[in-house]
């Protein structure tokens, strides 16, 4: 039972955390399409985005 408590603690932990860090750097949920088609504008790495902040600018990239 305590066990079951601590892991439900854990998962709302990380998923408020989550949603802290998404309204903070603006991430936002991909958008699904019928199409087989995979297309990103503007892709980002959190970490390399980081990094990249402190020493410099960093550039998203588009995938498709």
């Amino acid at each position: 039972m305590l066990l079951n408590a601590a892991e439900a603690a854990a998962t709302l932990d990380c998923i408020a955390s989550l949603a802290c860090v998404a309204r903070e750097y603006g991430w936002v949920r991909p958008r699904l399409v019928e199409e087989s088609v995979f297309d990103v504008v503007g892709a980002r790495h959190p970490v390399a985005e980081l990094i990249a902040n402190k020493s410099g600018v960093y550039v998203p990239n588009p995938i498709q």
